[in-house]
Order: structure tokens, then sequence, then C-alpha cells
């Protein structure tokens, strides 16, 4: 059932549908963000908001905030439901993502309050105890707003600091050294690799818990994914590491919105012929496509950095120089793997990650003590 919650007289919240899918979309080209060399960015959904919005998990609500006076929508953002990890036992656990508005409605804080007061009732299912979340360090107003405990706002309580890595795919450069131990998966290797990646992941906060059934496509929470784009290192036969690669462009794309010196679209055509001849990235024409790979189910047994680097070292060799821009990695800090993508990476962003839920009903938190890993192809 689709549920409700009204705004003074012009807005309501509720559950998105099936027939909100073109407005979501539109709303998706309307907000970009700035990123680095004055580019501003928009994040699509395309073609299906609905799929891209579960992607990665086990269930989606997408919540919207509708002007009703015109039947606008002017917000969105999305709860999520995955299986995980917590102090080393599955539980299911929520994630707070694709929080975004309309420019002329934004700052409200009556829109805001509203909006988590709607997040609580849909809340009261009890299908999670908390929700993760990351917010770029960058935006240290929203930081501070969300973190404040006032208005009513659940508390947001910071777990550590996540690095997304993007390593290039475009470059030429020294021939990369890969190892013979390094196989690409086939469907007889499904259960193997299940086995691995559950027991390695276990060792971490909030990681995904997998089934075989969302590596052979029977769930519905891996959209277009081969199983051949996984990466298995063996020693002896047995598997000691893995790592999955998700060309999400089908159903996710980072677009060129605009640049912010018309100069750059004037010295595109030429930077692109220069870069081509070395090897560079391609720079989009307004409208045009960043296309990126997102890495899953990085898993190496004793956190070993040789057989992680082994492991990139092919995914970077099999898929460099074929349209994509990087291959993107993402860790927590402490996380003894973080360094060594950090090394290879062109650029990182950093995030803060909280646990968000009520404080009139606090319930059970886990350890700080361990390490935590959220999939960087479903943030």
């Amino acid at each position: 059932m689709e549920r409700k919650g009204r705004l003074q007289q012009n807005y309501q919240f509720r559950t998105a549908t099936e027939a909100d899918v073109k407005f979501l979309l539109a709303i998706d080209r309307k907000v970009s963000m700035p990123s680095q060399y004055g580019i501003h960015i928009c994040f699509l959904h395309e073609p299906d908001f609905f799929t891209a919005a579960r992607a990665g998990y086990d269930e989606t609500q997408v919540i919207v905030c509708e002007d009703i006076s015109n039947n606008q929508i002017v917000g969105v953002g999305s709860r999520s439901i995955r299986e995980a990890f917590v102090n080393g036992h599955k539980q299911f656990i929520g994630y707070l993502s694709n929080l975004r508005g309309l420019p002329e409605h934004r700052g409200s804080i009556r829109l805001l309050t509203e909006g988590y007061n709607y997040l609580r009732r849909l809340h009261q299912d009890d299908r999670v105890p908390y929700y993760t979340t990351t917010i770029l360090e960058e935006n240290v107003g929203v930081q501070k707003l969300l973190a404040s405990r006032r208005f009513g706002l659940p508390i947001y309580d910071e777990y550590g600091r996540y690095e997304t890595h993007l390593i290039p795919l475009y470059r030429k450069g020294r021939e990369i050294k890969t190892s013979k131990s390094v196989q690409r998966a086939t469907l007889d290797d499904i259960d193997q690799i299940v086995d691995f990646v559950i027991q390695e992941m276990s060792r971490y906060q909030f990681a995904p818990y997998y089934r075989a059934g969302d590596l052979r496509g029977e769930s519905g929470l891996l959209p277009i994914f081969d199983i051949s784009n996984i990466y298995i290192y063996r020693q002896n036969g047995e598997i000691h590491g893995t790592i999955g690669v998700w060309d999400q462009s089908s159903f996710k794309q980072v677009v060129v919105d605009r640049f912010e010196d018309p100069k750059i679209k004037l010295v595109r055509p030429l930077y692109n012929t220069w870069s081509k001849i070395v090897g560079g990235l391609q720079l989009p024409k307004e409208g045009g496509q960043f296309k990126n790979l997102y890495t899953l189910m990085v898993a190496v047994r004793n956190d070993d950095v040789e057989i992680f680097n082994s492991l990139l070292n092919s995914v970077i060799a099999d898929w460099s120089r074929r349209g994509y821009a990087n291959i993107i990695v993402g860790f927590e800090e402490r996380h003894p793997l973080c360094k060594s993508a950090e090394q290879m990476a062109s650029d990182t962003l950093l995030s803060r990650t909280y646990l968000v839920y009520w404080g009139d009903n606090v319930p059970e938190l886990p350890s700080k003590d361990n390490v935590f890993h959220l999939e960087v192809a479903t943030l």
C-alpha cells in the first residue's frame, strides 16, 4: 500500500510508484553536482529509476516529496534493506541514499523534518534496527545539519571515513604485470566463490551477505552482472582472493551537465585528440557520459596485499582502453588494503560514514572496533 504523509497544504511525502518514473528521471537531470576541473555532473538512473535504485539491495523504497499544487516531485531519497554482517553474524540493516532535491526547494528545515518523520513511519515496520549512510567530506554544511540532533532529526552517529579510489583505465604506461594464479570465474565456481566471500566478509561490519542465487541472476540483486567478471586468485586449487567488476552503465550513468568555464567546451575537441594519442581520458561533451566500472566482492585471505594487487592488475589489464574511465574501489580508511588501492588511484573521494537511528529508541549498536566495509558498487 502506498503510504503518505502530509505537510501543510502544499506538500506531501509518499513512496514512489512506477507512475512516477518519468518525474524521478527528470529530477536526476535537474540536479547536478560540481566536480573537479569545473565540470558539473548529474547522476542518472536511466531508463528505469527503480531498477537502478534497487541494484545491490534486497528491497528499496523510493521516498518522494510532492508539490500537490502542481503534482510535481521536488525531492527524492531512498530507504534500502540488505542482509549484511554485524559483529560476525548476518542480519538485515538499512541504507539511506539518493537524497536530492530541486534547487528552489532546498533549505527548508520544515521539509527536511517532515521528510525524516515520514522515514520514521516507514521504519516502524521493524525490518532493520538502523541505517548506514555516507556523506562526502566536502559537504560540511550537510554534515553539521544532519548531525546536529536538532529539529527532531534522527541521530547521525559517525562511524569513520570511507575512501573511494578512482583507478584509471585509460593511461598508457608500463606493461601491467599479471599473475597466472588469477582466473575469471565460470558458473561452476559460484558455490566456492560464495563460501569464500562469506568467510572473508564476515570479519567486517556491514559487509554484504551473498547467496549463490545472487550470482546466478535468480534474485535480481545484481542486474546485468556477468559471472565471468569475477576474478579469482587460486593457490593449490583453493580460492585465496576475489574481486568482481560491475558495468552499471546500462542502468546508472554519470553524465556531464555543463562546463563551468565555456573555454572547456571550445578546447575539448583538441584535448580529446591529444588524449587519444597518449591514451588519456576522453572528455565527453555536455550530455555525454563518463563510463566507470565498480568493484564488488573484494575479498582476500589474510588481507594479503600481493594477492589484492595481482587481482587488481588483472582487472586493469583486461579493461584498459575499452572506453571506460576508471575502475572504482572503496574501503574504510583502516582497511588493510586501502593504502594499496590509494597508491594505484588517480583521485580519491573522502566520505564520512554514519549510523542513523532515533534517540528515543536506541537499538543495540555494533562495535566500532571492527573495520567496516561498504560495497562501493551500491553507494
